[in-house]
Parts: structure tokens; C-alpha cells; sequence
């Protein structure tokens, strides 16, 4: 009887656990691919500044596409975010948004999901680096 007990709770935990550990790598969860774009487009409208730019340059096309493809998360961040500073990524069929954390943190929110891409050192810099060519600067809160 011992032994029946001793496997079902072993058998019940290792359940739970399982779920416990589904739960936290996939829900809350959305995979973030851009690599269907055709056009990249940029809008900043914040204050004084408007700012509307398609991006050109094929090496900073693949640049975002490489720093902005992976897994968002669910957060609560208290980074400013908005679709009036975006990253459109598009074609004929479909848009994703991405926007960037105006104080600079290192999360991009996808659309209004409030789910986050959650970027590298390097990747936030090369990230302003390439934003910062066609005049959007951070932080700009």
C-alpha cells in the first residue's frame, strides 16, 4: 500500500511539473518571424518630430530582420512604448508592428500585445544605430 502511494504521488508531481514547466515556456508566448517582409517602414511621430521612411538599405533590412525574428514574452515593463515610434514589417497579405522601448530598455513590444521581444546589448545598439540614420534617437521620453 506504501509503495502504491509512494508511486502515485511520484507520478502526480512529476504531472504537475510538467505543466508547471509547459506553461511557463509556451504560454504567454508568441514566435516573432518578419522574414516574409517585403517592405520595412518606419514611423516616429513623437512631439515635434515626424518621421515616415521606408528603409532601402538591404544590409539593414536583413540587420532588423535578424535582431527582430524570435519569441515574445509576456511582461510588464514600465518602458514607454507605442505604435507612434514602429517598425512596420509588411507585404501585400500582412503587417507585423514592432516598437521599440523609447528609454532605450532593451524590449521591443510586438503591436499592442503586450508581448515583448527581449534584445541583446548589441542588438538594442545596433538596433539605434540603424534607426538613428533616419533621425529617430533614444531615448526619447
Amino acid at each position: 500500500m506504501r509503495k502504491l502511494k509512494k508511486i502515485v504521488f511520484v507520478s502526480a508531481a512529476a504531472i504537475m511539473l510538467c505543466i508547471v514547466t509547459f506553461v511557463f515556456a509556451f504560454g504567454g508566448t508568441m514566435k516573432v518571424n518578419v522574414d516574409f517582409a517585403q517592405t520595412v517602414s518606419l514611423k516616429h511621430h513623437y512631439f515635434d518630430t515626424v518621421i515616415d521612411a521606408i528603409i532601402t538599405d538591404e544590409n539593414d533590412v536583413a540587420l532588423l530582420k535578424r535582431i527582430l525574428n524570435g519569441r515574445a514574452y509576456k511582461e510588464s515593463p514600465s518602458c514607454g512604448f507605442g505604435l507612434s515610434t514602429s517598425i512596420a514589417f509588411s507585404d501585400e497579405a500582412r503587417n507585423v508592428f514592432l516598437c521599440p522601448a523609447r528609454d532605450g530598455c532593451p524590449l521591443v513590444e510586438v503591436s499592442t500585445t503586450k508581448l515583448y521581444l527581449r534584445l541583446t546589448t548589441e542588438e538594442r545598439e545596433l538596433l539605434d544605430q540603424i534607426l538613428a540614420k533616419y533621425g529617430i534617437f533614444f531615448p526619447c521620453i
